[in-house]
């Protein structure tokens, strides 16, 4: 990436920045098919990964970002709230489709430790997540939530479980006990 939208963006932009349209059909075209030619004999799986945490700092920057949830915690909380703006429609569609799985998440994870610290995850991704999950289990209780993240996040394991987490990818043995 070289240009980041809203690497400069006041609270005043960031409430005039629109989002893709989650509705337009063509986006699900494709998944349509595909659950038509092989839903009756294998999982369809959709991924929306770079969720919330990094969809944020592709549009802000990641330094910019760090600092705001620092700083600027009422900026990073509108921006996460816009991101859903595009995410939950978008999901609900997939569950409404009847995709088995939605792969979400983002990397919050590094080899060393987590790139923020479990706190933070949870004052600003946990409860979005649950959100963003209890919006398409509502639609289709059997469908399934994969989740993903780089490297070491063993401290919210639980976190991720407690909001409706089916599937943990990935568990890496280097940084994380596999047990």
């Amino acid at each position: 990436m070289i240009y980041r939208p809203l690497g400069k963006a006041s609270l005043k932009d960031l409430k005039n920045y629109k989002v893709p349209d989650p509705e337009d059909e063509e986006r699900y075209s494709r998944v349509i098919k595909l659950k038509e030619k092989f839903g009756d004999m294998h999982a369809v799986m959709v991924d929306l990964s770079c969720t919330i945490f990094e969809l944020s700092w592709y549009l802000r920057g990641m330094e910019n970002l760090l600092m705001d949830m620092y700083r600027n915690k009422n900026f990073v909380n509108y921006l996460m709230d816009k991101i859903l703006e595009f995410y939950i429609p978008a999901a609900k569609k997939l569950a409404k489709i009847g995709v088995d799985i939605i792969w979400i998440g983002d990397d919050v994870g590094m080899q060393t430790g987590m790139v923020m610290s479990p706190e933070m995850f949870r004052e600003f991704l946990k409860e979005i997540y649950r959100l963003l999950i209890n919006e398409v289990k509502r639609l289709n209780k059997n469908i399934k939530i994969a989740f993903h993240s780089d490297d070491y996040i063993t401290p919210i394991i639980g976190d991720l479980i407690e909001v409706g987490v089916d599937i943990l990818n990935s568990i890496q043995p280097k940084c994380m006990d596999p047990a």
